[in-house]
């Protein structure tokens, strides 16, 4: 067998492993990764609305800190949105046009129940907090579309929705970082393609 054929077998194989994606619920300018459980667009991430939906503000501060050990450091770097994030979040959802999105979730997150005639509707709730005022604001993502609500709650009042149910379940609070990383099958793809092209340019020089 040519060194050429075994370079092209060694990054085949090295791409193969890349081709099956990961899916992705794209959602006006955002992209869903349902099985990393990242939110993307605009070069920022945002994690999965039900990923720490158990937890209290004070809890979400010690998981998202910068020198979190949690699960191995998994939430650090991640912060609580600003207004001003959830005001951008919520322009990337919504698509031209249009003032919500049909049919989309952004996590699992409990519905309350019995507040609002409509309220049955509203399937997954994330909490910011205004830099103007300290209180907490929430975006509501439901059937018919998305909404944010204006901030007008205490911070710690918050706690009470994170552990509203028997099970735990909660509102979490909508977490922002402003960097996005390049997965590993993306790198292995590229290298696959660099050892393919390394082959070809050698067995041209040979020639």
């Amino acid at each position: 067998m040519s060194k050429f054929l075994q370079n092209a077998l060694v990054a085949g194989a090295l791409m193969t492993g890349t081709i099956s994606v990961q899916a992705a619920i794209i959602t006006g300018d955002l992209s869903y990764d349902t099985a990393t459980n990242v939110i993307t667009g605009n070069g920022k991430s945002y994690l999965g609305w039900d990923e720490l939906a158990h937890l209290t503000y004070n809890e979400t501060l010690a998981y998202t800190a910068d020198n979190s050990s949690f699960q191995g450091g998994k939430y650090a770097g991640y912060h609580i949105a600003s207004e001003t994030e959830a005001l951008e979040f919520y322009g990337l959802a919504i698509t031209d046009g249009q003032t919500g999105i049909t049919g989309q979730s952004f996590g699992d997150n409990y519905n309350i129940l019995g507040v609002n005639p409509n309220i049955s509707d509203y399937d997954s709730y994330a909490w910011f907090i205004s830099s103007t005022t300290g209180q907490a604001g929430s975006i509501h993502a439901y059937l018919a579309g998305i909404e944010i609500i204006n901030p007008d709650i205490p911070v710690l009042e918050t706690d009470f929705y994170s552990h509203i149910t028997a099970e735990g379940l909660g509102i979490s609070w909508l977490l922002v970082s402003d960097g996005i990383s390049i997965p590993e099958p993306t790198t292995l793809s590229l290298f696959g393609l660099g050892l393919l092209g390394l082959g070809f340019a050698r067995k041209q020089k040979r020639k």
